[in-house]
């Protein structure tokens, strides 16, 4: 079983996004936006944790990281993503179709700073809100099997 912490949004918050890594000790971290360059520094403090990294739209000086970024972890095929190129702060159709053309079965997104949990057509999708506000989301992912936790800490 694998424990996976999903951030987005954390506009800058390197002491906060430290302490929740040493409190859910996860196994792998997945960060999908706005505030990468703090979360790639703490990401040096815990070399045993894999960080998947994207840039959000606020990320427009980081350049070694993709917009968009697809994975394994067990059995489960992962996109992760800001969210902004697919304007979901409008609507969901181009990252569903995205999706759907990718063949995932997980989507981590961000950008609008408000949780969000579906499933459609055999494909999660999780948004787990803003980590500025104390949003995250934990993940523990068996072979296919996937368990979402909403969490919220105080900042």
């Amino acid at each position: 079983m694998i424990k996976v912490v999903v951030l987005s949004d954390s506009h800058g918050s390197f002491n906060e996004v430290k302490s929740l890594v040493e409190l859910e000790k996860p196994d792998k971290v997945i960060f999908t936006g706005d505030g990468i360059s703090q979360i790639e520094e703490v990401s040096y403090l815990f070399p045993e944790i894999e960080f998947f990294l994207v840039r959000g739209n606020c990320d427009i000086f980081v350049r070694r990281y993709k917009e968009v970024e697809i994975f394994r972890l067990e059995d489960i095929k992962i996109l992760i993503t800001h969210g902004h190129i697919f304007d979901v702060k409008r609507e969901m159709k181009l990252l569903e179709r995205e999706a759907e053309n990718q063949k995932v079965d997980l989507v981590c997104f961000g950008h609008t700073h408000i949780p969000y949990e579906m499933e459609k057509n055999g494909i999660t999708y999780l948004n787990p809100g803003a980590f500025k506000d104390g949003r995250y989301a934990l993940i523990q992912i068996d072979k296919k099997d996937i368990k979402i936790e909403n969490k919220r800490i105080n900042l």
